[in-house]
């Protein structure tokens, strides 16, 4: 059975694979994080047991399937009262590490409600984080090594070495990406709970519509493909879904004749391809879809028709970020999904797409030092860069025709 990839599943995933996140308070700004290759982050105290310890970090684990209306969200709205308490009621300076500490856990809850939202980025890209990176990086440091095994005497010759792989001079440049909150920390500290709960569901919104936009909207947004990577309607077969079933099987093959710009390989050579290929689609194609896909047809003369299910792993279907046509100021959100009647058949191969993540999301704060306790404006951030040609191909702006990882489909009407 072919698996559908959603928010559910994929935070069931975590789940069932132990997945752990940090929740870090970088120092300076977002400017010198961008460029700084060993960042530096605030010390935050923690008890542990009954010990008082300094860690550069909060560790949590992705534990529950719901965290709104979870215990484990309502104890760290305790913490953050019980930190909002103390920084109000401070008689000196703000300490820095209660700061620290403030800001990790509001970071947790953001990030835990994002979990809860479907970032659909590892599903289509290779998503790597690596805090060093540069601006620009070059993608022969992602990629895996090469090598070859041959025959030798053993006697005095050299064996042959691993090599990297060094993918011409392809790059991949990082860029800042940000949204604020009109406000300051003091108000922050002294607002109640409840104003900072919509303020981190705005936020953990916001994060995961930009994420999925930055993959998903480069893809639907493209107007003219290449014939070598668009699939028309099939109008073989005696009903609607077996002209859909003819329309995928088109689909695989027009994928496969498809080649990898790096190796100049078909794609169809690549391990992974049977049984790997996802399918991108709106959610209301989903349901035909998913039937079809798995082999089973409508009712031909009175009778059920079934046949062989196509070698798809995942669908993923998408209509549009969660604030896609949201009054935004005098600006109406655009934050497109898949148009209803088309999708997409991709191959998520080692060698297609890649995200780049050098920070999180970040919150930066007061003038200068992110543990200031100040009156300015504040914002949101992250540090990526995305590389987008071996996965699009010929239908990338810098491409090769002929080449590519996904192919757009049309489905009968």
């Amino acid at each position: 059975m072919v698996k559908v990839v959603n928010a559910g599943s994929l935070l069931q995933e975590k789940i069932d694979n132990g997945f752990t996140r940090e929740a870090k308070v970088y120092l300076g700004t977002r400017q010198e994080n961008a460029k700084m290759s060993n960042p530096r982050t605030a010390p935050i105290d923690l008890v542990v047991g009954n010990n008082k310890v300094t860690v550069g970090g909060i560790t949590y684990k992705v534990g529950a399937k719901s965290w709104k209306n979870s215990e484990a969200r309502f104890q760290l709205q305790k913490d953050l009262k019980s930190l909002q308490d103390r920084l109000q009621n401070a008689a000196t300076a703000t300490d820095a590490a209660t700061l620290a500490e403030y800001f990790a856990k509001v970071f947790i809850d953001v990030q835990r409600q994002a979990e809860e939202k479907a970032d659909y980025s590892a599903s289509i890209y290779n998503v790597m984080s690596r805090e060093d990176a540069g601006e620009v990086t070059y993608l022969r440091d992602l990629l895996p090594y090469t090598g070859k095994e041959k025959v030798i005497s053993g006697e005095n010759d050299s064996v042959p070495l691993i090599e990297q792989n060094l993918a011409k001079i392809e790059q991949i440049k990082l860029s800042i990406k940000a949204f604020g909150w009109k406000d300051s920390i003091k108000n922050l500290v002294f607002s109640p709970i409840n104003v900072l709960e919509r303020v981190t569901d705005a936020a953990s919104t916001i994060h995961v519509d930009s994420r999925n936009d930055d993959i998903i909207g480069k893809i639907v947004r493209i107007s003219d493909w290449p014939a070598a990577q668009t699939v028309p309607a099939s109008t073989a077969g005696e009903s609607y879904h077996v002209k859909v079933y003819n329309t995928f099987e088109n689909a695989l093959k027009k994928l496969a004749d498809l080649k990898h710009p790096l190796t100049d390989r078909l794609l169809s050579k690549f391990g992974v391809f049977a049984g790997g290929v996802k399918i991108l689609c709106h959610p209301s194609d989903l349901w035909t879809i998913q039937r079809i896909v798995n082999g089973g047809l409508d009712k031909i003369l009175g009778i059920q028709q079934m046949t062989q299910a196509l070698p798809f792993s995942e669908i993923i279907a998408y209509g549009g970020g969660h604030m896609d046509g949201m009054e935004w100021g005098n600006e109406t959100l655009n934050l497109p999904g898949v148009k209803q009647g088309e999708c997409y058949v991709f191959l998520p191969n080692p060698l297609g797409g890649f995200v780049l993540d050098k920070r999180p999301l970040t919150l930066e704060t007061g003038s200068g030092s992110v543990l200031q306790l100040s009156t300015e404006e504040r914002a949101w951030y992250r540090i990526n860069g995305l590389f987008h040609k071996w996965f699009l191909g010929g239908a990338d702006s810098d491409g090769k025709a002929g080449t590519g990882c996904i192919v757009k489909v049309t489905l009968p009407k």
